[in-house]
């Protein structure tokens, strides 16, 4: 005798926030300030989209973040770390991953502008980006300055 799950009830998802891939800052000849890169896939809006499911009870597949000793682990409790040898790590903070990249790789500089069709197709790999500002100052580039004199 087969028995039948109660459907879950439908909850609405909150909207996530967007997360930048990407922060550094943008530079134009001698004016610089500090942006942030987002994917400008907009989630959500595809016309299809497809989940894998256990062929024998159609339950959505889920992937964890799984510790072998400690079991499920939330996104906080994760570190970078380098092995230096087998199963020996040294863990790493973000901000000494962020002074070993080079100046290069923490700004983008604009030194000119062309037109759409002077890029090969080539070079489009279907990743696209929004730049934002990322600091209040970088918000309002217009904003009034006072005079002496």
């Amino acid at each position: 005798m087969a028995v039948k799950a109660k459907p879950k009830p439908k909850t609405k998802k909150k909207e996530a926030k967007p997360r930048s891939s990407w922060r550094g800052m943008l530079r134009f000849g001698l004016v610089v300030f500090p942006v942030e890169a987002f994917n400008a896939h907009a989630r959500g809006r595809e016309p299809l989209a497809f989940h894998q499911l256990h062929a024998s009870c159609h339950s959505r597949i889920h992937y964890q973040k799984v510790c072998p000793i400690h079991g499920a682990v939330s996104n906080d409790e994760i570190v970078s770390g380098y092995e230096y040898s087998p199963g020996k790590y040294v863990e790493i903070e973000p901000e000494e991953l962020d002074k070993l990249r080079t100046e290069k790789e923490r700004s983008l500089t604009i030194d000119t502008f062309i037109q759409p069709a002077e890029v090969d197709p080539i070079y489009f790999d279907g990743r696209m980006y929004f730049l934002a500002p990322a600091a209040a100052a970088a918000k309002d580039p217009r904003r009034p300055r006072q005079c002496d004199g």
